[in-house]
């Protein structure tokens, strides 16, 4: 873990400068750094457990930039564990930079429930599940309800790129319930305990989140 010296004190280096480093959209266009330093500085140098679906292969200039963001962020103790769809990529970049930096790499398909359902019947709980995928509604949705059990109780589950609510070619649409935030507003009165009836069945698990500009944090009971 980089650190620096100020003011007689040890500083770790920011999330911010570390994607800015391996050139990560997390930071650069998203500026989610607000959030991840809020909700995951406590979890550096310890052997936090986290999964991302989602290695970047569409990113051809930045294949792999979150997951090193992720080792150097969260340090050597870290479990870090990337769900991609694409064998190709992934197998590439792990012989040239994922084995260097020891992440382990599996291969399926977020929106594949059948798939999950089997991925998630062979893995120990995570700390941090983190969706970063294909954006999808389907696959946010998919993904949220099938694999949310496998997040600890006090443990995080993050959706990024939330704009694709409103975007057509993702299934999103402005004030349509079937899309991904139309699901988190029905959270809102799912998560209260006098609420007769849940809309969601997997806001049951749900015990807060916080939602920004195209993301949202739930904090898993």
């Amino acid at each position: 873990m980089k650190m620096t010296e100020s003011n007689g004190r040890l500083n770790r280096t920011s999330f911010f400068s570390i994607g800015m480093k391996f050139k990560t959209d997390k930071v650069y266009l998203h500026h989610y750094e607000r959030f991840y330093e809020k909700y995951l500085s406590q979890y550096r140098d310890t052997s936090v457990r986290l999964l991302e679906i989602g290695l970047g292969c569409d990113m051809i200039q930045a294949i792999g930039a979150s997951a090193r963001t992720w080792r150097e962020y969260l340090g050597d103790q870290a479990e870090i564990h990337i769900l991609e769809i694409d064998m190709k990529c992934g197998e590439k970049w792990f012989s040239t930079i994922g084995k260097q930096i020891n992440v382990i790499l599996h291969y399926g398909d977020q929106e594949n429930v059948m798939f999950l359902e089997t991925f998630k019947s062979k893995m120990n709980k995570f700390d941090i599940i983190i969706d970063d995928g294909g954006h999808t509604m389907n696959q946010q949705r998919t993904s949220l309800i099938t694999l949310s059990p496998l997040v600890r109780t006090g443990g995080l589950y993050i959706i990024e790129d939330l704009e694709t609510s409103y975007r057509r070619f993702y299934g999103g649409q402005y004030l349509n319930s079937s899309t991904t935030i139309g699901m988190l507003k029905s959270f809102i009165d799912d998560v209260q305990s006098e609420v007769p009836v849940k809309t969601v069945p997997v806001s049951a698990r749900i015990f807060s989140f916080e939602i920004g500009d195209g993301i949202c944090i739930l904090t898993i009971k």
